[in-house]
Order: structure tokens, then sequence, then C-alpha cells
């Protein structure tokens, strides 16, 4: 198409897309949508190949491949009851639209305007557009660095036997246990301190070394005891020896498991296993293949943390968090049937057992901690320190990097979690209790300010960092020295505005939201049996804004002078019908929510009713 757009947003009424100018337009929709077939035409009168469909939109919509006119073909994320559907792709004429959906997407979308940006963003940083699931985008990705040329291409061919025929899917799980010692130290006034380690499948993938070329099985006359070749290993295994026998520290292979990665296999060799192999399957050649797609995800995400460059702080979180989960997801597909491309479970479980490994290894490090409860990368220690930085401040040097180890929060043990400990047999059952027992963890701070807001901006992005810095102070006021640093208060007055705009179900009296603001406000005009359009005029960056909507019960006057006022204006929305959502977009451009995406994104709204 010529002039065409990449990609439309769409809403019930309207599509939101960004031009050859890079402006965000909007334009009403003039057909009504019944069927998925209707969205071709759609498509064509905005001249797109890609639609997405906003959350709450098109609720209606009936999907299904039976217009024969059309060549239709829909992707659900439950293919057995045919629900929620990830995509569909409609055809007609030689020319295939694809239409894509949020709901599987690690989104908070409440606007358009919140899924334009975030897509916008993932393509600015990754140079793809993000496909239609977060696993399909990672393995996009994957397949760009790999497919390159017919040297990597050879790397990553399926071999010519199917591995899921093979014991690969059997050589390595994901690190679960509950010391059996947990329920004789237990006792009220303890503290259970609960961490993790950051982004740990992904980087496992990159120290990995997963096999290509010639796969062979041979037997264990042929092995040496000291092969560490890539591969895996049928092995007869005792503990007892070693630190890690299931008691003190969790066992490096799990319960009954013959089969075992070569990672693992060293590992227990060089930890007092008694080991005997009794045969293999060996790869011809290995590699470290995952580490330029692993750096190439950790850098995305870098990217997205420039807040420069990516303004629109929902959006960027939005992108930011994409990356964290396409990338876990697309190793997790290497061992899904599913797929018709990268069929590997040796991969995925190469490095699931490189992650186990990790973990032990720290566990192991710092055993001294007394580590009781292991649920993948979460880790519980017990603990008389209630504080968990003195506790366990030691495994927290690298808590910003990934692989790096950080405090999430911490239980006070009472006699209810007492009782629950002793009555245990299920770490997962045990973990999820606890976390909703937890306390989150408070930041550690230093004495200079700007180091804290460093710290606390890597650890809890833009916008988070002022709500641990003041949780963590007990303050909700001025009265404190960083009063005086500019982006403090920036922040503050976004926090202010977020938390306001985030009570979703609460009605705030003027009294009330001046209280929550801290501030007193004028009265604001009311007039509850009339309807009339509101127009807003301002000058920002160098434009005049015109923004025009129609209400019912606001005076527009009011809607100027008291532009940060949404909770009243939520309020009026709710006793007179108006969409709240528009209250929320023309207040969210009005207090330069928008505004600030950047110069290179002007906003363009004239003529919405």
């Amino acid at each position: 198409m010529e002039g065409a757009i990449k990609r439309a947003v769409l809403t019930d009424e309207y599509a939101a897309y960004i031009d050859d100018i890079r402006k965000v337009r909007r334009r009403n929709l003039t057909v009504v949508i019944a069927h998925l077939t209707d969205l071709w035409g759609v498509a064509q009168q905005l001249q797109t190949y890609r639609l997405w469909i906003t959350p709450s939109a098109l609720k209606g919509l009936i999907i299904d491949d039976s217009n024969e006119e059309y060549k239709v073909k829909i992707s659900y994320e439950n293919e057995v009851k045919k629900e929620q559907p990830r995509y569909a792709l409609v055809k007609k004429n030689g020319v295939e639209v694809a239409v894509g959906w949020s709901h599987h997407w690690p989104w908070r979308i409440e606007t358009a305007f919140d899924m334009l940006v975030t897509l916008d963003y993932i393509v600015l940083a990754t140079g793809r557009e993000p496909e239609w699931s977060p696993v399909q985008f990672g393995r996009a990705k994957f397949r760009d660095k790999y497919h390159a040329t017919n040297a990597l291409r050879e790397k990553v061919k399926d071999p010519e036997i199917d591995l899921f025929d093979t014991p690969f899917i059997h050589s390595a799980s994901v690190l679960y246990w509950l010391s059996s010692q947990l329920k004789e130290w237990i006792k009220e006034g303890l503290f259970l301190h609960h961490i993790d380690r950051r982004l740990s499948f992904s980087t496992s993938s990159k120290s990995v070394y997963v096999g290509w070329g010639n796969l062979r099985k041979v037997e264990a006359d042929y092995i040496r005891t000291e092969s560490n070749e890539t591969g895996i290993y049928c092995v007869i295994w005792d503990a007892a020896l070693s630190d890690f026998d299931g008691i003190k520290l969790p066992t490096i292979f799990t319960t009954g498991q013959a089969w075992v990665t070569a990672d693992q296999l060293v590992m227990a060799k060089n930890n007092g296993y008694e080991i005997q192999i009794l045969e293999g399957y060996i790869w011809e050649h290995s590699s470290q293949l995952f580490r330029t797609w692993a750096d190439a995800m950790f850098s995305y995400r870098d990217t997205l943390t420039d807040t420069t460059t990516y303004k629109y702080e929902r959006a960027r979180v939005n992108a930011e968090l994409t990356m964290k989960v396409a990338a876990n997801a697309t190793i997790g597909s290497f061992g899904s049937k599913r797929f018709q491309e990268f069929r590997r479970p040796d991969w995925e479980r190469a490095i699931v057992g490189k992650a186990r490994c990790t973990v032990l290894a720290a566990l192991k490090h710092f055993k001294h901690l007394c580590p009781v409860l292991v649920v993948s990368d979460d880790i519980w220690f017990l603990s008389s320190e209630p504080d968990i930085e003195k506790a366990l401040g030691e495994m927290f040097e690298r808590r910003n990097l990934p692989g790096g180890f950080r405090p999430l929060g911490t239980v006070a043990v009472t006699k209810e979690i007492v009782q629950k400990v002793r009555v245990s047999t299920d770490a997962i059952a045990l973990h999820t209790f606890l976390k909703g027992k937890q306390s989150n963890a408070t930041p550690h701070y230093t004495s200079d300010f700007a180091e804290i807001r460093t710290q606390l901006k890597e650890e809890y992005g833009d916008r988070g960092w002022i709500r641990e810095y003041l949780k963590a102070a007990g303050l909700r006021n001025e009265s404190i020295p960083a009063k005086q640093d500019k982006e403090y208060l920036a922040a503050r007055r976004s926090l202010e505005r977020y938390e306001i705009n985030q009570n979703r179900t609460s009605i705030y009296t003027k009294t009330e939201y001046a209280e929550k603001v801290g501030k007193t406000l004028e009265p604001v005009g009311y007039k509850a049996n009339q309807s009339i359009t509101v127009t807003l005029t301002g000058h920002q960056q160098g434009r005049t804004r015109h923004f025009t909507a129609t209400f019912k019960g606001i005076d527009a006057q009011a809607f100027v002078s008291e532009p940060s006022t949404r909770a009243i204006f939520r309020q009026y929305a709710i006793d007179t019908g108006t969409n709240p959502k528009d209250i929320d977009y023309l207040v969210d451009l009005w207090e330069g929510d928008s505004a600030d995406y950047g110069d290179d994104y002007g906003v363009d709204v004239s003529g919405v009713a």
C-alpha cells in the first residue's frame, strides 16, 4: 500500500496510529465491525497490514473462518477449547491482514495510546515488529541471529532424529527443595527472608554449552570418567558424602533421576558424589550458542530504561517487561512439541540444568546463612535478624545485574507460620503461602541522596523509586532534605497523579481529594443536566494544541482551570454516565503524560467527539 502505516490500534470507536511524520493520529471508525473478516476492510481504509485490538474493545466480535470469501487462520491460547485468540490472519485478493490481541502479553493497557506506544517502543528498541506473542517475538529474534549465514544455520539445524524420543527431556529439572530441618528450627520470633536470582534462565543460557552436528549414542566403555563432552549421561549416583545430600542442601539431581546434563555431572563429580556412568548421548560439536541472543535481549532491556528516548513510562515498562518474558518463553519453547522449528528439548534442559547448578553453587557458598526453601530461583532463609539487608547483605552485591540476587521481602514467624511449616511437605505450596504473608523488602540506602536516587531508579524504575523512598522513610510530606531536589519533587508530583489514577473504584469528594494531593481546590463547576462540548487549547513545545470532546455535566471553564482533578471528573462521569476513559484521555493530554512522549511525537486529536 502506498503511504501505508505500520500498525494501528482499534477501540470500539476509533483507530489510533502513528503517521509518517511520527504523530499520533485518531480516525473514527465508520463501519460496524461484527465479524473478524470486517477487519480486513478496516485495514484497507487505514492502509495498514497490522491491526491490534485493545483489551476492552470489540467484545462481541465473531471470530471464525466461516466466510468463504476470505482465507482465515486463527491461533488460540487454548487450541482445544478455541479460547482467547492470540492472532488471526485474514486474506482476500492476495492481500493479508494480521490481527493481534494483547491479553497474553505482559502489558498494562488502559488506552489505545498505551498499546500503540508500547508496540512502537518495542520496534524502536529491537528493530522488529513484536509478532503476536512474547514467545513468537523471542523466537523471531533468535532466528534473526542464527539464520544470518550458512555456518550459523548449521548450528541451529534440527537433528535428523526427534529428540523428544530420547532421554534429553528427562535430563534436568527445575529446583524445588524444602529443608527437612526447617520443621525443627522454626519458632516464633525468627524471620524468613525471601530473595531471588534476577533473570536466572536467561543468564544461564549465556554460559551454557549446547551441542550441534552429529549425535552419537555411546556405551560405558567409551565414556572416560573424566569426560565432560556436551550431551547427557545415564548415571547411578550416591550423594551421602556430599553437602548436596538433600538435608544440608538440595541434591544436584532429583530423586530417581538417571539421565543428567554435562553441567550437572561436572558439579556432582566436584562435590563428593559417587558416580557410575552407564551410557550417554554425545554431540559432535558444542558452543555457547545462546550468548549472542541473550546479550541482545539484555541489551534491549537496557535500551528501554533510557527515559530520554522512551519517555512514556507505562509503554516503556510494558516494552521492557516484554523482553524478559520473551526470553524466558523462548527458552521454554525449545522443549515444547507444538513448534515445528527449533524442536530442541536438549537446549531447554541444558539451560534448566545450568540454572539449577548456578543456584546450588550459591546455596553452598552462602550455606552459613541458612537456606531452607527453594523454588526455582526463589530462595528463603531463616534468620534471627529482622532486617534482610543485615541478614543477607553479602548476597546483594550484584543485585541490579542479570544473575545477581535481590531482596524481595521478609516474613516474621508467627504461631500460624510455625504450624503451617510443620505440616508442609510441598515446597511450592509453602512458598506460595509465605509470599502471601511477606512484607516487601525495604530499599537499602546510603547517606548521599543522589546515590539513593540512582540506586532506587535502577531497582524500581522512574516512578517506583519515589514510592519506595517515601515508604521506607515513612514520610508523606515535604519535611525531608530531599525536598530541595528538583527530580524528587517532579517524581513526587507524578506519583500523586499516578496513585489517584490507579484507584479506579474510589470516588473522592473535593475535600478528600485535596487531602490526597495536599492542596486546596477551588470549587469546580458542575452542570448535572447539561451536555456541553469541552474545548481545551494549550501551547506546549512550540505547538498549539486543541482537545475537543463532548461530556455530560462538566463545566468547560472548570475543566480548564482545574486540569489535575481527575478523581472529581471521574465522580461526574459515574454520576452522569460519561465514559471515564474519555476523561482520562483528555486529562492525560492536558497534564502532559502524552505530551511527554517527546518532540518526535506530536499529538493531534482534532475533531474527537
